[in-house]
């Protein structure tokens, strides 16, 4: 397996995320590139994100670029992925239901803007909302897509625990709640044939296996004690 990209790092933005060239691939005028990529870069950094931040979006660019390096596939629209990767959670209301409903608008209107071709606008806004990790997604991207947004899980079990926590104060929900609803969603995952939708994923499938295992048992103990 390909070295494990940090679960939380800092990032240079116009150097981590080339907005401009992901643009020019997909057809589009990169003109406004740099301005659009700073407010949503200013977005990520609202100080009530703990964990939906600039971190993890590098983290979720980082994965798809390894991917792109290593299992080449020509099936993959990897700028528009990419894109959808840098948008997926633009906006993020605390208790919203329609976080990625709104962060593929807001997405859909930036790319329009730039004249993006309405083909790979399709494309970044089915990846964005395939990240509510609700039906199974339908393409190779949106399987990789989420196998991204989830890497995190098969990161160092203390950096899991840590986002657990971050997602906890983010939330701003009582303890009890939050545990045991997060348990339930991790343990709906575990239930499933395969965490990890794309193929050559089976070293994240472990990984994260043996991170749940431990995870889930914590969460309810703290949702216990609350």
């Amino acid at each position: 397996m390909p070295e494990k990209v940090s679960a939380k790092e800092t990032i240079n933005p116009p150097k981590a995320m080339n907005i401009a060239n992901w643009i020019t691939v997909l057809g589009g005028n990169p003109a406004q590139a740099e301005r659009r990529a700073r407010t949503v870069v200013k977005a990520y950094g609202a100080p009530y994100r703990k964990y939906h931040n600039l971190a993890h979006v590098a983290q979720v660019l980082r994965w798809l670029e390894m991917r792109e390096s290593v299992y080449p596939d020509i099936r993959v629209n990897y700028a528009a992925l990419k894109l959808a990767a840098f948008y997926h959670d633009v906006v993020f209301v605390v208790g919203a239901r329609d976080n990625e409903e709104k962060s593929a608008e807001y997405a859909a209107r930036d790319l329009r803007a730039m004249h993006v071709p309405e083909k790979h606008i399709a494309q970044v806004v089915m990846d964005i909302m395939d990240t509510r990790h609700m039906d199974p997604p339908a393409t190779h991207e949106g399987k990789l897509m989420v196998d991204a947004d989830l890497y995190g899980l098969a990161g160092m079990f203390e950096r899991v625990r840590a986002d657990t926590l971050e997602l906890l104060a983010e939330s701003g929900a009582p303890k009890d709640k939050f545990m045991t609803g997060s348990a339930a969603f991790l343990t709906s995952l575990m239930l499933r044939e395969s965490i990890y939708r794309s193929p050559h994923t089976e070293a994240e499938e472990s990984a994260a296996r043996r991170n749940l295992a431990r995870l889930i048992p914590f969460m309810r103990e703290q949702a216990a004690a609350a």
